[in-house]
């Protein structure tokens, strides 16, 4: 059986594109190498975690709008889902890096457009959750999918 280990090594924007667009930089660790990956259906969900983050004071009035008043915020600052996006990742024996491409256009996530709004400077906490499909060949040579 195949393990694989992520890792997200950075990000930076896309150049050259219709829309705007980030790019991040995925390590896929193959933790089992003497069973090389022919490839990865990778599917990867993207949340915003607000919680672990600090808020300036003067960021408070544009993220009222998502979380209610900052009084409030202890009950209702919680993570939310940016997006979902899928990649097939090529063939590898120990290890790979690729490219995650993720949108930034203002209609695909309106709560994640305003919060990226509301903020003045800092990072924003994500979550990477990956699951997906690994094509690999056992000792035989027979194709097997995990």
């Amino acid at each position: 059986m195949v393990d694989l280990d992520f890792a997200v090594e950075g990000a930076e924007a896309a150049r050259h594109t219709g829309t705007p667009t980030l790019l991040f930089k995925l390590r896929l660790t193959n933790t089992t190498p003497a069973t090389p990956v022919q490839n990865v259906m990778l599917q990867c969900q993207i949340r915003i975690e607000p919680t672990r983050r600090h808020y300036a004071p003067n960021e408070h009035e544009p993220l009222s709008e998502l979380f209610g008043p900052p009084d409030r915020w202890g009950a209702t600052l919680h993570g939310m889902l940016w997006t979902h996006i899928n990649v097939l990742v090529p063939p590898f024996d120990s290890g790979c890096t690729f490219n995650l491409p993720v949108s930034c256009s203002y209609d695909f996530n309106v709560a994640a457009t305003k919060y990226f709004y509301g903020l003045e400077d800092g990072e924003v906490p994500l979550a990477l959750l990956f699951s997906g499909t690994i094509f690999h060949r056992d000792g035989e040579g027979r194709l097997q999918i995990v």
